[in-house]
């Protein structure tokens, strides 16, 4: 089992953790438990090391492919493949890094989530497109 799968894996278990923790809340203000509030820091702690091990292992072995194919076209293809990469990871990172650093110095004032929000509209622009295709 390689890291990738166990740094995937682990954010998907936090993520099923949060949801359970969460349907029981029935208002807003009770968020700021600090059970939740931890597992919500742990939460984005994971999407953040998730996004940049995934995008930086995606453009290393997209790269090393690029540098062994030699073929004109498939250089162009490949590099167009790692500019879309390095374009759509980097404005997910940084929004996680702002979710996570809002929810770090201002855990009961909720300005994280207007971060959280931008942040789940840009996976939804930048990844769900890709699986259509």
């Amino acid at each position: 089992m390689s890291i990738l799968t166990i740094i995937v894996a682990f954010q998907l278990s936090v993520a099923l953790v949060y949801c359970v923790s969460i349907t029981n809340t029935t208002i807003i203000t009770q968020l700021a438990t600090r059970h939740i509030s931890t597992i919500e820091k742990i939460m984005n702690s994971s999407y953040l090391v998730s996004d940049v091990s995934l995008a930086g292992s995606l453009v290393f072995l997209l790269q090393r492919r690029r540098s062994l194919a030699g073929f004109k076209r498939t250089d162009t293809v490949l590099k167009l493949i790692i500019t879309y990469t390095v374009g759509t990871s980097a404005v997910t990172i940084v929004l996680s890094s702002l979710t996570l650093a809002a929810n770090v110095h201002y855990p009961h004032s909720f300005a994280y989530l207007a971060c959280d929000l931008v942040f789940c509209k840009c996976e939804l622009l930048f990844h769900a497109p890709s699986r259509l295709y």
